[in-house]
């Protein structure tokens, strides 16, 4: 299943222990990340949101 949260209003939203993998989950905002601590995301999708932010991944 594909689910697309990009670009969704999370600031009410907990994604705690959420398995997030499949989703779509570019265009959030670094003041956004503290929503999905504990959740689970691949590493590609890790590298997306770090290089939207302004970091450099190598």
């Amino acid at each position: 299943m594909h689910v697309s949260l990009r670009n969704a209003h999370t600031k009410l939203t907990r994604f705690d222990g959420a398995d997030l993998r499949d989703a779509d989950i570019g265009g959030l905002k670094v003041l956004d990340a503290q929503l999905f601590r504990n959740a689970m995301i691949s590493a590609d999708q890790a590298a997306e949101l770090l290089k939207a932010w302004g970091l450099v991944v190598a």
